[in-house]
């Protein structure tokens, strides 16, 4: 996560990020790569798809079991007539973008597949004004 917050700031230096983790580490079974790309994507969608000087979050929380990660901007929104397709492959929301502004619509489905793929959920929240991925991931068995 903090590879990931590193990354955006020095990319995006004109994106205000807040980080938000809880008192302690997180305990995962995952491939680090892999839910690196998922939050790369995530917060990549938030600075492209949002005008300059939008703030954007980063927080982690732990319950019931799960790790929390959610990434929320206070951009323009998704409309609720796409919603329903977002983790869609090829799915763009604004048709219009070239592809060198607006990607191939394959983000979201990969970050998908990947947070699927390690016993996950991503999910969608938001209203106009707000949006906000949360990805779910099982705590390590062991993890108290």
């Amino acid at each position: 996560m903090r590879q990931a917050a590193d990354a955006l700031r020095a990319g995006r230096p004109d994106r205000p990020l807040t980080v938000t983790t809880g008192p302690g580490a997180v305990r995962l079974r995952l491939d680090p790569q892999r839910i690196r790309q998922v939050l790369d994507n995530l917060l990549t969608n938030a600075a492209v798809h949002t005008p300059p000087g939008t703030k954007v979050t980063l927080a982690v929380s732990v319950l019931a079991g799960c790790a929390r990660v959610t990434v929320a901007d206070t951009g323009p929104g998704i409309p609720p007539a796409d919603r329903h397709r977002i983790f869609d492959r090829f799915y763009r929301v604004d048709k219009a973008r070239s592809r060198d502004r607006g990607g191939s619509g394959l983000g979201l489905a990969v970050a998908n597949s990947l947070v699927e793929a390690h016993g996950g959920t991503i999910e969608l929240s938001g209203e106009p004004g707000a949006t906000a991925f949360t990805v779910t991931l099982p705590l390590r068995p062991d993890a108290r």
